[in-house]
């Protein structure tokens, strides 16, 4: 599995005349596809950002438990995560359909976004299932914190672009790598800003084959660079792997503690002139976060025979986060356990035309108390909100699939959803304090198809269909509302967002590169709008009508030249996102907030002799991206690059450099949550600055 992790990956690019030719045809005919045209030299936006990366660091592989899926094939990608990965956004940015914007400078939160999912949630908290070795990090009701994550910890991720339960941006999914052998690495690394760090892992594994351990512990601790935004977070992962009979099982413990100041937005002319500064309520309320999260899993894997697999995971999570934001939401202090179980059983062969059959089962529940204070100075106040909240998930899928022969693959697949959320009060009520008591449950069916054909040997062609469906988190349902020195708590019934999905892929190999187009068409009804006012504070969730979603992904992977001593390659990424209402009574046909029309990465790797090797590349944006959904505020694209240059010595010994925005160039990363409407002269403070230039240096020894 190692090797393949660090071997092979599914990625690719269209021909660029025949992409764009594909896709201007596909477009022609909708009403505003000529206002963001494809660009005519994709070549160009590949090769102009194009990044560098270590070979073991940035290989892509398929995954062994998704080889062979006749259901796999253009939907999930896997990149290495791990040694040498400063961030997040490094991790990520390989993954083909996966925007990663950036966050406010604590440790790298980024939106992410597959499709449009998560467009409305800073830092990101909905919209992608996050999950260890398939097994899920989110909290009961979709949720999640993102710095939790300690990339270096794990060995890859996959991303899953079809949608999942509870996730309309789909799966994304961290994997360690197997017990293969006893071992250890220790790992120091300092850079830019007072960063410095460490991770010390280590492995063993029985002769016999029947019992592995490892565990790993990072930590990394930063005064950022703005003004106000240090962070430090301690991780730490456990596993152990035995076999007993015909089954395999494996016990694992994840823990992570972040702590980050929260700088937040400024308006647009400080985060370009000035991008460390703050504003003044900052400086007032002290924002922070503070989470400590533990996860205990256990997964066994049985044979049953005759091609039949049983499989049964179960988790447990116990979670404590406190989280100062600026005055008008105030302080939240959420305290719970959560836990989580799933029985899969499948089968290939033994049904006429031959292929596999795969039942699952899983449910998810969390019993969590939650209290809201008024911020006071950067302490809590007077308390404004005490609730129990009580997720509940049931999901039942039954998927059949079909191989027709040797060209021709089918898949039909029916999920049931069961989603509950409970809010109940806690708090005395009065005529200024209305209840926040909710209870809402609803139950969803999500069908989806696929058909694989393969004409030729090198190229494949995929049609999707499907539906799938959202329930809103509990940040969405509880918000703060009233003057400003007199918030109080209110909650908001709100309904699942729903999706209605269309997909064409063509993949293939020629000449050693390796390409593939997706486009897909979505249309979007309830979609959950978390909106912000003009200075970036929450004004709440809401159920908008129909949106509609158009699109393309391309990305491409080439061997420039190959010997004993000597690789060159090249990679890229392109999304086109075309995202709007359709026929809202209030934004009409406007663009949807907080996406570029245009996201771009790209890689050009070189492997010399004696292990040395150098990294330069970049991603970027084109296009305007709108702050408002009333389309009167935007501000423009966006490109920065690195170097990357290191040697893998002798001994295990690795050292590595990276330099992020080489150029130094100031820039745009994102915004804070997005606004309704932006008044024509004002200035909302909402933007959040790019990071300037930084280094990191990496030692590493293994043995």
């Amino acid at each position: 599995m190692v090797a393949a992790l660090a071997k092979a990956w599914t990625v690719g690019c269209a021909d660029a005349a025949g992409a764009s030719t594909f896709l201007r045809s596909w477009l022609r005919g909708g009403r505003r596809w000529k206002r963001e045209p494809l660009p005519l030299l994709i070549p160009s936006l590949l090769l102009g950002c194009l990044s560098l990366a270590a070979e073991e660091v940035w290989d892509l592989g398929t995954l062994e438990t998704i080889a062979g899926r006749p259901d796999s094939k253009p939907f999930i990608h896997a990149a290495s995560a791990g040694g040498g990965t400063p961030s997040l956004t490094d991790a990520l940015q390989r993954l083909p359909g996966l925007v990663a914007a950036e966050g406010f400078g604590g440790i790298d939160p980024p939106r992410l976004s597959v499709r449009g999912s998560g467009l409305q949630s800073a830092p990101m908290s909905r919209g992608l299932l996050l999950s260890v070795d398939g097994i899920p990090l989110n909290f009961a009701d979709g949720s999640f914190h993102l710095p939790l994550i300690e990339p270096r910890l794990f060995t890859g991720v996959t991303l899953d672009a079809r949608a999942a339960p509870l996730s309309l941006g789909g799966r994304l999914d961290w994997t360690r790598a197997p017990i293969a052998e006893s071992g250890s690495r220790f790992t120091l690394f300092a850079g830019s800003h007072q960063t410095r760090g460490g991770l010390v892992a280590f492995s063993a594994k029985e002769s016999t084959g029947d019992f592995g351990l490892s565990a790993g512990l990072a930590h990394i601790r930063s005064d950022g660079w703005r003004r106000l935004s240090d962070y430090e977070r301690t991780s730490a992962s456990a596993s152990v792997v035995y076999d007993h009979g015909a089954s395999r099982s494996r016990f694992h413990i994840y823990t992570s503690r972040p702590r980050l100041a929260v700088p937040v937005p400024l308006t647009e002319e400080q985060a370009r002139l000035n991008p460390t500064s703050v504003s003044p309520a900052v400086l007032r309320d002290q924002p922070y976060r503070k989470t400590d999260y533990t996860r205990f899993a256990h997964v066994t894997v049985r044979p049953m025979g005759e091609g039949t697999v049983l499989e049964a995971k179960v988790a447990a999570a116990v979670v404590e986060d406190h989280f100062v934001q600026l005055l008008p939401n105030g302080i939240s202090t959420n305290r719970g356990q959560e836990g989580w179980g799933a029985l899969t059983w499948s089968r290939s062969g033994g049904i006429t035309p031959p292929g596999e059959t795969r039942f699952h089962l899983e449910a998810g529940v969390a019993r969590r108390e939650a209290l809201r204070f008024r911020n006071e100075g950067g302490e809590a106040g007077t308390l404004i909100g005490n609730n129990r909240l009580r997720p509940l998930n049931f999901i039942g899928h039954l998927r059949q699939g079909w191989i027709f022969g040797p060209t021709l693959e089918g898949v039909l697949q029916l999920e049931g959803i069961v989603a509950e959320r409970r809010v109940g009060e806690r708090f005395s009520l009065s005529a200024e304090r209305p209840s926040t008591d909710l209870n809402l449950r609803e139950t969803h069916f999500a069908p989806r198809a696929e058909l694989h054909w393969r004409p030729g040997r090198t190229i494949g062609v995929t049609l999707a269909l499907s539906r799938q469906y959202e329930p809103p988190t509990f940040d969405d349902l509880l918000f703060t509302a009233g003057p400003m020195n007199a918030r109080v708590l209110q909650s908001a019934p709100l309904r699942s967002q729903r999706a209605d999905t269309a997909e064409f892929a063509l993949q293939g190999e020629v000449f050693r590169t390796r390409w593939s187009l997706l486009v897909y068409e979505s249309r979007w009804r309830g979609e959950l709008l978390r909106l912000a006012d003009s200075a970036g504070n929450s004004r709440g969730t809401v159920n908008a009508g129909n949106t509609q979603r158009s699109g393309a992904v391309i990305s491409l992977e080439r061997t420039l030249f190959e010997n004993a001593a000597t690789t060159i390659r090249v990679w890229g990424n392109y999304n086109w996102q075309h995202f709007r209402f359709r026929n809202d009574v209030v934004y009409e046909d406007r663009r949807l907030a907080g996406v570029a029309p245009h996201t771009f990465a790209g890689a050009l790797e070189v492997a010399a002799f004696a292990g040395a090797y150098l990294n330069l590349g970049g991603r970027g944006t084109a296009g305007r991206t709108f702050v408002d959904h009333g389309n009167n505020r935007s501000f423009g694209g966006s490109a920065v690059s690195f170097l990357q240059a290191g040697w893998r010595g002798r001994g295990g010994i690795q050292l590595a450099l990276r330099i992020d925005n080489l150029l130094d160039r100031p820039h745009i990363g994102s915004t804070a949550g997005l606004l309704d409407r932006v008044a024509p002269g004002s200035e909302p403070m909402i933007f959040l600055p790019g990071a300037p230039r930084r280094f990191l240096l990496d030692l590493s020894l293994s043995w």
